[in-house]
């Protein structure tokens, strides 16, 4: 599940998008949903 600053994000690589008639890079969107720490490759979401 996303969390609200996710869909925050989300939604404002969405608008910059439209207005730039591009359709967002799944890179983009990926990073995201799954964030990655670029130092450790491991994802920086926090598991239960």
């Amino acid at each position: 599940m996303l969390t609200d600053e996710q869909i925050k994000e989300l939604k404002q690589l969405l608008k910059e998008s439209k207005e730039n008639n591009m359709s967002p890079g799944i890179a983009q969107v990926t990073n995201l949903i799954y964030p990655v720490d670029s130092q450790t490759k491991q994802s920086k979401l926090k598991t239960k």
